[in-house]
């Protein structure tokens, strides 16, 4: 079967190279025969970019961070993100509305939490989404631990490419140059997209995604506003930050230093 996909994909390449197929068509057929190996810990959101509340959390503040986040879903853990009992649905918090605060308990309206281990692979990962009506899964690594969490978006999206999201900002919002040497960036700015526009090379495939998430992981902690982190002649300042996550980060360029002469 591999051996007829090869000849497939180097089929639609050579037909690319002719003009016979399109960009956009030799995208979507490389996806599809790529799609099946795919696995859910390759295109998760990781454990430290996660956006999740407690379970003691009042109504007031979970409106908030769902209204902060631009998220749908919330999972909602007992402790630590280790022990995620359930996931709260925006649309499901509506029945709250007019009633006393005071009232809520995360527990009588979240839903069960789908876990799934980090080789679960997309088609079957969509087959679960799909059996049990459910749209967020929680991924756990090969020890039983919270590694990440997937979404049926996230899935679509390596199916058929980008699906836009109301609430990501623009790049131009992201990114803010101050000088030749300094700029603001938003924390939720994908690495690639941060490294392409300012030249950097912060590693792009060690368990984050945006530029939170590598300091979230870089710190071993959500920093506070003022902290400051140094890596390859860059500081870090975070200028905004909450306790489950960074929000805008001072980005400056350290003159690198003269390397010493060498004898002859």
């Amino acid at each position: 079967m591999q051996e007829l996909e090869q000849e497939i994909l180097s089929v639609v390449e050579e037909g690319e190279k002719e003009g016979v197929v399109d960009e956009t068509d030799r995208e979507m057929i490389t996806s599809v025969i790529e799609f099946r190996d795919t696995t859910a810990g390759l295109i998760m959101t990781s454990r430290a970019e996660i956006v999740a509340v407690p379970v003691e959390t009042g109504l007031r503040r979970v409106k908030e961070i769902l209204e902060e986040s631009g998220h749908s879903r919330l999972p909602v853990y007992e402790g630590s993100l280790e022990r995620v009992v359930g996931v709260l649905y925006a649309r499901d918090l509506l029945k709250y509305v007019g009633e006393a605060v005071s009232q809520f308990d995360a527990r009588a309206v979240m839903r069960q939490p789908l876990y799934v281990p980090k080789t679960r692979n997309l088609r079957d990962l969509l087959e679960d989404f799909r059996a049990q009506k459910i749209h967020i899964a929680i991924v756990k690594d090969e020890y039983g631990a919270t590694a990440g969490l997937v979404t049926i978006e996230d899935v679509l999206e390596e199916l058929v490419g980008d699906i836009s999201d109301e609430h990501e900002p623009s790049e131009m919002s992201m990114l803010k140059r101050l000088s030749d040497t300094t700029a603001e960036a938003d924390a939720r700015i994908y690495i690639h997209e941060f490294n392409r526009l300012l030249g950097l090379e912060i590693p792009e495939d060690a368990g984050y995604e945006t530029l939170g998430g590598f300091l979230s992981t870089a710190m071993g902690r959500i920093p506070p506003p003022g902290a400051v982190y140094e890596h390859a002649h860059v500081r870090y300042t975070i200028l905004d930050a909450e306790p489950q996550r960074i929000n805008r980060v001072r980005v400056e360029v350290m003159p690198q230093p003269a390397a010493a002469p060498t004898g002859l």
